[in-house]
């Protein structure tokens, strides 16, 4: 559902890939081999849009087998796939003429992203280490949904059990493209989830066939109420996602910013795509140098920064809590800054983050009176005085709550032990 909301490269990639399997399904069923060479052009499209676009390939290569439906191949079959690999190149350069035009650096890019992959993002995420199910806690469940979720396993479990060869066909289509975003340790956020949006066609063919096979059982009464389930669910989650979208809390923030704040205060801000936009006609914006942004955060620096506010986004700093195998060093940098920077303002969104909208816009004050402020209130806490500063009063976040979800725990602002 969240993927819903973005044309980003993976949804058209999701579109050739599906597009690449119904041309080789066509071909195996009506015994039509030219349906072959369009698959082929397909595959070579999808490569064009994403990397990861290159396991179209393995798609195309199952024909001869699901032809024959056996271990051995359809010659006619194979020796048409042998042509057909001509077709996938060329689609390839058709699409994406600058990998001919400026090819030293299509190269070098190619890299470079591969490095990226084997290297992680923000830190390494590796596969062992979430036992294979970093996208089933982090993307299947949150974007699909529970119940759609379950529905997905419980079908994926009868196609193993029936062990046809399109219920083979349909599960290896599900592990050519879980199993690669599972074993790069690059899941970059705040959106991991799109890396395996290919995935979800499949999860909801398997849904849809057990949900079948429920409705013509005896059961049928429970297989309506499930699908009813099935989908009111990521209905509901689109309707409410549109609708935050109206009330950014960006665009709130801004807002806030231009009635609150005098004009040509000194903003400190973290990425510019994350925070809220400001002219700088009206303010002296300066954003935190990307390259050094965590040491520049650091409660010193801060307050010689010489500037008036601070302003972060929870698209910029949650991923060193949520994320597993984060360092504790920036977790702790954080906890700093929102332990001991008073906040004025923050905005929260009525239905949660998501991708690359509504994050949580925290905005502290830099003046020195307004941190000696804090400071009494915390001396006051540590004595029994006061139960709460005013920074756990307004902020979101919690500094020794541990929260569960499913499978994850989700580290939010607790002293690490």
């Amino acid at each position: 559902v969240t993927c819903s909301r973005y044309l980003k490269e993976d949804a058209l990639l999701t579109f050739f890939i599906l597009a690449t399997t119904l041309s080789v399904v066509i071909a195996v069923k009506k015994d039509q081999r030219r349906y072959l060479f369009f698959a082929a052009f397909l595959a070579g499209c999808s490569a064009s849009v994403k990397y990861s676009g290159l396991l179209s390939i393995i798609i195309l290569c199952a024909a001869p087998w699901l032809r024959s439906g056996t271990k051995r191949p359809d010659p006619f079959f194979l020796r048409t796939l042998y042509f057909t690999f001509i077709i996938v190149p060329l689609a390839f350069v058709i699409c994406s003429p600058y990998t001919v035009i400026n090819a030293a650096k299509f190269v070098r890019d190619f890299g470079s992203e591969g490095n990226h992959m084997l290297r992680g993002h923000t830190n390494a995420i590796t596969a062992w280490s979430q036992y294979w199910m970093y996208h089933i806690k982090r993307s299947i469940f949150p974007g699909m949904g529970f119940i759609p979720t379950m529905l997905s396993f419980a079908g994926i479990g009868v196609l193993i059990w029936r062990r046809k060869r399109e219920d083979l066909f349909i599960l290896f289509l599900l592990l050519l493209f879980y199993m690669p975003a599972e074993w790069v340790k690059a899941k970059p956020a705040p959106q991991p989830e799109r890396y395996i949006l290919p995935c979800i066609p499949v999860l909801s063919l398997a849904a849809g066939e057990f949900l079948r096979l429920l409705l013509s059982s005896r059961y049928k009464i429970l297989a309506m109420i499930l699908t009813f389930f099935a989908l009111i669910m990521p209905i509901w989650r689109s309707a409410t996602l549109a609708y935050d979208m109206k009330h950014d809390t960006r665009e709130r923030s801004a807002e806030w910013i231009r009635n609150n704040i005098p004009k040509q205060s000194r903003l400190y801000l973290d990425w510019k795509r994350y925070c809220p936009d400001l002219s700088r006609d009206d303010y002296q914006v300066t954003y935190i140098p990307r390259a050094d942004i965590l040491r520049n955060l650091d409660l010193e620096m801060l307050k010689t920064a010489n500037q008036d506010y601070l302003i972060l986004s929870s698209l910029f700093y949650d991923r060193y809590f949520s994320d597993p195998e984060s360092p504790a060093g920036p977790r702790n940098i954080f906890r700093n800054v929102f332990e001991k920077l008073p906040i004025i303002a923050e905005f929260t969104p009525r239905f949660g983050t998501y991708g690359f909208h509504n994050p949580i816009i925290t905005i502290f004050s830099l003046k020195e009176s307004d941190i000696s402020a804090l400071h009494e209130e915390l001396v006051q806490k540590a004595k029994g005085d006061i139960e709460k500063t005013s920074n756990e009063e307004k902020s979101s976040l919690y500094w020794k709550e541990k929260i569960n979800w499913i499978f994850q725990d989700f580290q939010y602002l607790w002293p690490e032990r």
